[in-house]
Parts: structure tokens; sequence; C-alpha cells
């Protein structure tokens, strides 16, 4: 039996420990008990110890992509592994562990069923991966060397090395999302979940945890449509999301799905394009970071039931997603041309708002950032588009097309 449940705090500091890892000098780099014994020699505790070992693995441990596609054997022991610089999960957690030892740090490797790369929501769930178990300040915590150190990129199958704090000292209420040990005990979490619950769960991602979202509404990772649904998340306001939806490998037009924001909450809505089987994807990044790209948040499984859907949401531009807009009307891409439509929208902060239609601008009325308003409709392109405080220049945020 393992000991008492860890108690796990607000992260530690630990640039130091980093500084040191990463400035160990070539001819400590060849031997297990000189490496150990440069990286933990500065540090007092367990944690710093750790941390150190930690670092180096995943800053000088390529994961072997080689090995994982073919389905061979990558070297694992810790010699090996320290030798040729490549490994796949069990060699990462063998090392740590190994450096750890020598550093008189207790370590367990938990073997268990991770999803990662290649895995789909139809997987059994079987043991494929190892990470690792570490007992410090009388209290076990978790940390993953393979997933910290990088992951394999989905188009070229080549690993990238990033590094990923949240991975290290892990909740255990966090990496239960992606990680399920063999040995229940391991989850560190009472009472454990069992393999349904585990499978039921949302497929969430460090990004997830890293921008402090919450799930308000779906919680289970399959949703069950008839042509439409609509996934409500907490995201605070210095945060935006994106999203995508896919059938297969295959990206659906990027109107079938709308992600638009109000206060500190963001909304996902979806039309899948026919009856089967897909994949929603939701991204998020820092609204002020416009040269960042999105990181992926998590994903949902959807099962549409209706043969075909409507012709989906309005184009929509940066500007609407940076500014948390939100749409209220109209929400088909295809507007009829030769009618009045009745438009209302919020964009916070615009200065105003219009509705281009071929050469014809109409303002918008605003009242407290919504702005509303009736627009006699031609054939042809519509654009909502606004402008912000300290410049004349307009910004489109949505596109339909009037016919």
């Amino acid at each position: 039996m393992l000991a008492a449940l860890p108690v796990i705090s607000q992260p530690a500091s630990f640039e130091e420990a980093d500084r040191h890892a990463l400035s160990a000098p070539h001819h400590v780099q060849q031997d297990t008990r000189l490496l150990a014994d440069y990286l933990t020699s500065p540090f007092s505790s367990d944690a710093d110890k750790a941390r150190a070992i930690f670092r180096w693995v995943t800053e000088h441990i390529s994961y072997d992509t080689g090995a994982f596609f073919a389905s061979a054997r990558s070297h694992e022991s810790p010699d090996d592994v320290l030798r040729h610089r490549t490994a796949v999960c069990s060699g990462y957690a063998l090392l740590f562990a190994e450096l750890a030892g020598h550093a008189g740090i207790e370590t367990e490797i938990i073997r268990g069923y991770s999803r990662g790369y290649g895995t789909t929501s139809g997987d059994d769930i079987r043991s494929n991966h190892a990470w690792v178990g570490v007992r410090t300040d009388g209290n076990w915590k978790l940390v993953d060397p393979t997933w910290g150190a990088g992951y394999i990129d989905r188009d070229s199958r080549r690993f990238v090395r990033k590094f990923n704090e949240h991975y290290f000292f892990t909740p255990p209420e966090k990496l239960i999302f992606d990680h399920f040990p063999d040995n229940p005990e391991w989850q560190l979490l009472s009472p454990p979940l069992t393999k349904a619950e585990y499978r039921n769960q949302v497929l969430v991602r460090p990004a997830f945890f890293e921008h402090k979202l919450k799930m308000l509404n779906q919680t289970a990772r399959v949703i069950e449509t008839s042509g439409s649904g609509v996934i409500e998340l907490e995201v605070p306001e210095s945060s935006i999301l994106s999203a995508r939806m896919l059938q297969g490998s295959m990206e659906v037009p990027t109107n079938q799905v709308l992600v638009h924001h109000y206060g500190e909450k963001g909304i996902v809505e979806f039309y899948p394009p026919q009856r089967g089987s897909y994949e929603l994807q939701i991204y998020v990044r820092e609204k002020q970071a416009s040269t960042r790209p999105f990181e992926w948040a998590m994903s949902y499984d959807i099962r549409n039931n209706r043969e075909h859907a409507d012709s989906g949401f309005p184009e929509v531009f940066g500007r609407f997603l940076e500014h948390r807009s939100m749409l209220n009307q109209p929400r088909s891409y295809l507007l009829e041309a030769g009618t009045d439509a009745e438009f209302s929208i919020h964009v916070p902060g615009a200065r105003a708002v219009t509705v281009v239609n071929n050469e014809n601008w109409a303002d918008l009325s605003g009242n407290d950032s919504t702005f509303t308003g009736t627009v006699s409709l031609e054939q042809g392109s519509v654009q909502v588009a606004a402008r912000f405080p300290g410049s004349d220049t307009y910004h489109v945020l949505l596109q339909y097309v009037a016919r």
C-alpha cells in the first residue's frame, strides 16, 4: 500500500534547479552517478533535486520516433539511454528513476494507459506508457519525463522538443485526464476512477489548466446530437478560445463551428455537416498574444444522428475572437436577399459597428457594447465590421452571403 495521499500545493519556483540542470558540463553527462551528483549536490530539498533531474532528462533525451512507428524496441537501460540520448517512455522513466536513486530519492515506475499520439476514444485501455512516482517531503508526487520533453508532430511524425511544465509534480486530479495507471493506487485519488469513468472523461490537455478553463455544461467526452450542439466553458477574460471540427483526418468547413465569448464565458457551437462521428478540438491562447498560436486545450467526440445540417454559421475573423465578441443574430451563413435582416452583436470596446452589403454601409446602434439594427439586403457579400478606439479603420468581424 502507498503512504498517505499527497497534498499538492501551488507549484514552487524551480528556476535555480532549471538553470543548474541546463548548465551541466559535458564530462558529467557520460555516467549516471556523476550526472546525478552534479544535478543534485547544490540542493537540500528532494523537490529541487527531482526537478533538476527532470529538467536535464527532458532537455537531453529525444523521443525515438523510429522505434515507436516501427513497433520496435528502443534503448531502455539507463546507461544505453544516456549513451544514445534517445528512448521511448520506458527509457525516459528508467533513466529518471536511476538518477533519482543515486540521489537517495525513492521512485516507482508507473505503467498504464495514456491518451497520447495515435490513440483514439475507441481504444482498449491497455498499458501503453510509463511514468514515475516520486517521493518527496514524505508524499508521493507524479512526473512524466517523456511528455515533459515534447511531442510527436502529427504531420511530420517527428519529435518536437518542447519543455512542458505541466508534467512535473502534476496534481493527481489533473494527470488523471490523460494517464490511467494499471494499479489504481497510483492515481493518488480517493476514490480512484474506474475504467468507464476514465473513458468518459473529456480529453483535456495542459493548456486547459494553464488558462484556468472550466467546463460548465458538457463534462462527458461523447456528445450525441441531432444536427447541432453547444459547449460552454468558463474562460478568464485574459484568454480567448478557438475551435475546429474534424471527420477522421479531414477538417470540416470552418463555418460549421462558431466560437464566441460573453463576460467570463466561452461558447462553442457546432453544426456537423452530415450524419457521422466527428472530433471537436478546442484551442486557447492569451487574448493579447496575437503573434502566438492557439494551444490545443481539449477535445470532444461528436456523434451526429441527423442526415444534413443547416448552412452553418457566418465566417469568423480574428478580431471577432480577440475582442471576445458574441453574435446574437443572424446566425446562418446564408441570408435571404431582398429581405430585411435583424442584426445584433456584442463587441466589447468597439466605437462603431456597421454592416457592409456590397457597397452599402449600414451603421448599427450601440448600447453598452451591444450593436443592433435592421438592414435591407441585396444579393452578394455581407460583412460586419467594427471600429475601435485609436483608429479610423474598420476591421471585419463576420462575413455572410445573401442570395
